[in-house]
């Protein structure tokens, strides 16, 4: 059985087939390049010849024509895994087997939540790269380093054999936080904007899964869920974070039928001083819009620890944070540093199940996905 599909949304002829015994899926042509998409639930089966950025905005159609196909936009059909996780400091830990572990949960997305790099990092006394020394960069320096950084931390062999493995069915996504975007605390009102430019094209070049370019902030569909990605740093100065644009983008994306949301952030809601909850007029309109809807889920990293927090009154979503892949929690010389946490959520229309995992062993919740509450669960 052939359908036609929305061709003129993404510039292709585009059929559905039952395809004999095969998994129901869509075939996608475009000029001298074709693709294949299962559809329950929605993964690339193959491509040749479309960049990766149209294979993105391909799947985001193919997506949404399946919500619209589907009395009810909230229906799962299966459980959906995502991997989580921030910083990881190659020149720290040249060696990060943590993105082992990772792989052998075989999650379904990967989720890099900020500070996939350092352009800096720790105080003087113990780092030569220390706190805000990429300041004093001219900008050609600034770009060789961040290359360089970028090259060393995507050919650390576990990080190198998950991230391919994921993109190969595109499902990593992710943010930037200050350590990748520039400096740490480091604020796009402050920062020259060839090195702004810079930095994100360095950031498009390595994560590619940006669905919004050139922007970093974007959302994405998967079953059950809308994942929406903030950019806490290109826009942000004294008083706000994400700019107006971005809040609108925010609000539009929040309206949607799937059953669950969740929102990406570098920063934290409220953890530590440089949080959401530092720019307190923004943070209030943030959280007025969470209010409006239901089985919201933020996700973030920045602080070099795991955490899990409850709704507020105030504050009408889960706070779940997963922060040092491969890091030291305050720079320090010692192993007692080491940081090497990452989370994992597993989901469907029933419960949200959620593992924090440290080197020490892991911490497990359950989300009723009916009253919204939270159970914490023997590891």
């Amino acid at each position: 059985m052939y359908l036609p599909f929305y061709a003129y949304r993404i510039g292709a002829s585009a059929l559905y087939s039952d395809g004999g015994t095969e998994p129901v899926h869509i075939h996608v042509e475009s000029g001298d390049g074709e693709c294949k998409y299962w559809l329950e639930p929605v993964r690339s089966a193959k491509s040749r010849n479309i960049s990766p950025a149209e294979l993105r905005r391909i799947e985001v159609v193919v997506f949404e024509r399946q919500q619209f196909s589907k009395t009810n936009g909230t229906a799962m059909s299966q459980r959906i895994k995502i991997a989580f996780t921030s910083c990881a400091r190659y020149e720290s830990f040249p060696e990060q087997p943590q993105w082992s572990d990772i792989d052998n949960e075989a999650p379904d997305y990967l989720f890099l939540l900020g500070d996939q790099i350092y352009m800096d990092f720790g105080l003087r006394l113990f780092s030569k790269e220390y706190n805000g020394k990429p300041k004093h960069y001219p900008a050609a320096k600034f770009r060789t380093v961040m290359e360089e950084k970028y090259a060393r931390q995507w050919n650390e062999p576990h990080f190198k054999h998950l991230f391919e493995k994921m993109k190969q069915k595109n499902a990593v996504y992710g943010v930037w936080d200050d350590h990748d975007f520039a400096w740490n605390n480091a604020r796009g009102s402050d920062i020259a904007q060839e090195i702004k430019d810079i930095s994100r094209n360095c950031f498009h070049k390595w994560m590619d899964c940006s669905t919004n370019r050139p922007e970093v902030y974007c959302h994405i569909d998967i079953p059950g869920a809308r994942v929406i990605f903030l950019d806490n740093r290109y826009y942000a100065s004294d008083t706000s974070l994400l700019g107006d644009a971005q809040f609108a983008f925010l609000a539009e994306k929040l309206n949607h039928p799937q059953k669950y949301t969740f929102i990406c952030s570098g920063l934290t809601l409220t953890h530590t001083s440089e949080s959401w909850k530092g720019y307190g007029d923004e943070y209030d309109k943030l959280c007025a819009l969470i209010a409006q809807k239901q089985h919201v889920i933020f996700l973030s990293g920045d602080i070099h620890r795991n955490a899990f927090s409850a709704p507020t009154p105030r504050q009408n979503c889960y706070e779940i944070i997963s922060s040092g892949l491969a890091v030291k929690y305050l720079g320090l010389p010692f192993k007692c540093d080491d940081r090497h946490n990452w989370g994992l959520i597993e989901f469907d229309a029933n419960e949200v199940c959620v593992k924090l995992v440290n080197k020490n062993g892991s911490q497990h919740y359950r989300i009723d996905g009916n009253t919204w509450r939270h159970t914490a669960l023997a590891a």
